[in-house]
């Protein structure tokens, strides 16, 4: 995936849409953005009625993603990706506004959470870390052993995370 091109000052068209298919732009940004992607079936997967899946698009360009299991009135963040020629401009937290917003009802004039939402991050995920706890997120507890990681029989630490109704 080439890096959107502009010119210095130029205002780079940034669109949240739910996707209702699978594409397989999708896989291309989870393999690019993942030390231990998702296999494709498993994306593929997350189309029925008690997933949501929201892209984020750079002009027109498929640049990352959310996928939210919406269960039991509770939401699972299951994954979110950015391509790495889009990190670090703010498109994470573009994204995980988004499911915040879409989580939320209005209550005297305030938009507030209305549904709990949980998450588990790599414990070496730092930056996501660092994200989830400036948009109010709290770790629960932790996993050990519950991530693979590359090239070896290694497991690496999930951490818990949520954010409860306000």
């Amino acid at each position: 995936m080439a890096a959107a091109k502009t010119l210095p000052g130029a205002i780079k068209l940034v669109i949240l849409r739910p996707l209702y298919s699978y594409t397989p732009e999708l896989n291309n940004i989870e393999q690019a953005a993942h030390l231990v992607p998702w296999k494709e079936s498993a994306l593929q997967g997350c189309f029925g009625p008690s997933y949501r899946v929201v892209g984020l698009f750079i002009q027109d360009i498929l640049a990352g993603f959310y996928i939210v299991h919406d269960i039991a009135g509770e939401q699972t963040l299951m994954n979110i990706a950015i391509h790495p020629d889009y990190q670090g401009q703010g498109f994470g937290s573009e994204l995980l506004g988004d499911l915040l917003t879409r989580a939320s009802r209005w209550h005297e004039g305030q938009l507030i959470l209305a549904a709990p939402v949980y998450l588990e991050v790599r414990e070496s995920n730092i930056s996501a870390i660092r994200l989830y706890e400036r948009y109010g997120f709290k770790k629960l507890g932790a996993r050990a052993n519950y991530y693979p990681l590359p090239n070896t029989t290694d497991m690496e630490t999930g951490l818990v995370y949520g954010r409860a109704i306000e």
